[in-house]
């Protein structure tokens, strides 16, 4: 295993196929299998002999690898990468790539709230707590807005104004 490429955002890790094979193996019961009719990789749970999801099988082997997140894993050939994220994003991070998927014609709403949904029940709170306090920044006269935003600062004074033990 070698780093081939690091920036402050994303790393990319090169494996031989045995030497990635051997990590699935040591990580937490579970085996990888390549498919070269589809080029995809297959991740089954040994102990149950069940699939295991992509972001399952992602985030035991971010655990194993210790890094914060793995965005993608591709077997080119005799070797596999891995790209990964050492760090989490900051807030600013995180908002730009917010607003950067919301401004992509392949966000979709739904799927979005449908992943929503099997993320951590903690988390979701914590993601709950942030629109909270969206939309009471939203609210706030000091608000910046024009004619393309006027109308959330409007929604937003009106949930503020009639959730007052919700906002204060």
């Amino acid at each position: 295993m070698k780093d081939i490429y690091k920036s402050k955002k994303q790393n990319i890790l090169l494996f031989t196929w045995d030497q990635f094979s051997s990590l699935v193996d040591d990580t937490k019961d579970m085996k990888v299998y390549y498919s070269e009719k589809d080029d995809s990789l297959r991740f089954v749970e040994t102990d149950h002999e069940t699939d295991l999801t992509e972001k399952e099988a992602y985030e035991k082997i971010a655990q194993e690898l210790d890094v914060y997140h793995i965005f993608g894993i591709k077997k080119i050939g005799l070797n596999v990468y891995i790209v990964y994220s050492e760090f989490a994003p900051s807030a600013t991070d995180a908002c730009e790539i917010l607003f950067r998927s919301i401004n992509s014609s392949r966000f979709s709403k739904k799927e979005f709230l449908n992943h929503f949904d099997s993320e951590h029940r903690y988390l979701q709170g914590e993601a709950f707590d942030l629109a909270k306090k969206i939309i009471k920044h939203c609210s706030a006269d000091e608000y910046r807005t024009d004619g393309r935003n006027e109308w959330c600062q409007r929604q937003a004074k009106n949930i503020v104004n009639n959730n007052p033990d919700e906002f204060y």
